[in-house]
């Protein structure tokens, strides 16, 4: 999750410095008379030496998509308390169905509450202020005993 994080961050920030060379030396050099746009002729000087920079906009965006696509999912599958097995194992029974199940947060694991077992703290009760400070800064000490009060609740149950 904090992989799929941090490298989409820095897909976002590779498409930023891509756009500018991008702009200037491809998107000005396209003439399109129908639209009648001015544009500034482009630097020659400036694209040859930015050339190589100039196409990497194409790749930045579709690794983009991907790492957000992923980034997504972990954190759809994260706030639905389940696994990739058991979310492979909920769409292989309910087909598309299962796709809505996790968009909706319906879909509960078979194993049960993993946040409670985890952090302490049943799902249902947690804030989503409380969820992203988990997701983004698991290793940050939590307030209270998350680990006792989970095995306590193991118990009783």
């Amino acid at each position: 999750m904090l992989f799929a994080l941090h490298a989409w961050v820095g897909m976002v920030y590779a498409t930023w410095l891509s756009w500018w060379p991008f702009r200037d030396c491809v998107l000005f050099r396209l003439s399109i008379p129908s639209l009648a746009l001015p544009r500034p002729p482009p630097d020659e000087a400036a694209c040859r030496k930015m050339g190589p920079n100039s196409l990497l906009l194409m790749p930045a965006l579709g690794l983009n998509l991907a790492l957000g696509t992923l980034l997504g999912l972990h954190i759809l599958m994260l706030l639905n308390g389940v696994t990739t097995l058991q979310l492979g194992m909920h769409c292989k029974k309910r087909g598309v169905r299962g796709l809505v199940d996790l968009l909706r947060l319906r879909l509960r694991g078979a194993g049960g509450d993993k946040w409670a077992l985890i952090w302490g703290v049943p799902s249902q009760q947690a804030s989503l202020l409380w969820r992203i400070r988990i997701l983004a800064l698991p290793s940050l000490p939590s307030h209270g005993e998350g680990m006792i009060a989970a095995t306590e609740h193991a118990s009783q149950s």
